[in-house]
């Protein structure tokens, strides 16, 4: 009896061993969903070449991360989960609200939803996995480690995902003639060639503004330009890159109208020059104004 206990006792111990060991299946899914849905983000805007380029970047991310958690050890694993997680959560939040709260619940946004549910859950159970790799003490510091990477990792990322992957904004039905303003619709190049349409209000006095959108359509600067043009001056609304019905790819500032990335400039160049045919007037990429006239 004895001798039979203690043989079969060494084969239920090595069974029960590799079952524990195994490693679960979910989180490769998870990172298999969270990279799927990121990857058909990714084809939805830019060039053919571009696309590809994302789309493979992410496939390729994916497969690694799927790949080494199923065959990392324990505190390992927590590590990649935790940065898929907070990969996909932030990916997931950023896209998710910015076009919630433009456009509403478009094929992205419900994209971005699922991309955000694995990148919750992947985070969660990487922290998880993390804490409980922690010796002793060690533990106590689980929590203003979850605040930093909340503060300078998850939230940063988040604000920086929602302003560059804003929708194109639509042109709206407003018109400088709702305020009572004479204009006409125009467009010109811009020095890389992107055309871009706008709307000129001729000016009285002499002195022309060029009002660029920051990240939106000329329909945002109708106050701003009525202002102006009740003192005299003459304003060119434009729609900023791949909003209204201008060209290009859209792109935001954070910096707002004050913003000089260099896209920004590009399309400020052709403006003023825009606007010196129109008018005898002298640019800088901001402002054009009538040269001033001694007499003598």
């Amino acid at each position: 009896m004895t001798g039979k206990h203690a043989e079969a006792r060494p084969g239920l111990r090595s069974d029960q061993v590799a079952a524990r060991s195994r490693p679960p299946v979910f989180p490769s899914v998870l990172i298999g969903a969270e990279g799927a849905a990121l990857a058909a983000i990714a084809w939805l805007d830019g060039s053919a070449a571009w696309r590809a380029a994302r789309v493979l970047t992410v496939v390729m991310l994916t497969f690694l991360a799927a790949w080494f958690i199923r065959r990392a050890g324990r505190a390992a694993q927590g590590a990649i989960a935790t940065v898929a997680g907070v990969a996909g959560t932030a990916a997931g939040t950023g896209i998710a609200s910015a076009h919630l709260a433009k456009v509403g619940l478009d094929a992205t946004a419900i994209l971005a939803v699922i991309v955000l549910v694995p990148g919750i859950s992947l985070l969660g159970w990487g922290a998880a996995l993390l804490i409980r790799a922690m010796p002793g003490w060690w533990r106590l510091l689980a929590v203003p480690a979850a605040i930093a990477v909340l503060w300078f990792v998850l939230l940063p990322l988040t604000v920086a995902v929602n302003a560059t992957n804003r929708p194109p904004g639509a042109l709206g039905p407003a018109t400088p003639a709702q305020y009572g303003l004479s204009y006409q619709d125009v467009a010109f190049r811009t020095a890389d060639g992107v055309r871009l349409s706008a709307w000129y209000i001729p000016a009285r006095n002499g002195a022309a503004v060029v009002l660029p959108g920051a990240g939106a359509t000329r329909t945002s600067l109708l106050g701003q330009a009525a202002v102006l043009a009740r003192h005299g001056y003459g304003a060119l609304l434009l729609d900023t890159r791949g909003h209204g019905l201008s060209g290009g790819t859209r792109w935001t500032s954070a910096g707002g109208v004050t913003g000089t990335s260099p896209r920004r400039c590009r399309s400020l160049t052709g403006s003023p020059a825009f606007v010196r045919a129109r008018s005898p007037c002298s640019a800088s990429p901001w402002a054009v104004s009538r040269p001033s006239s001694r007499r003598g």
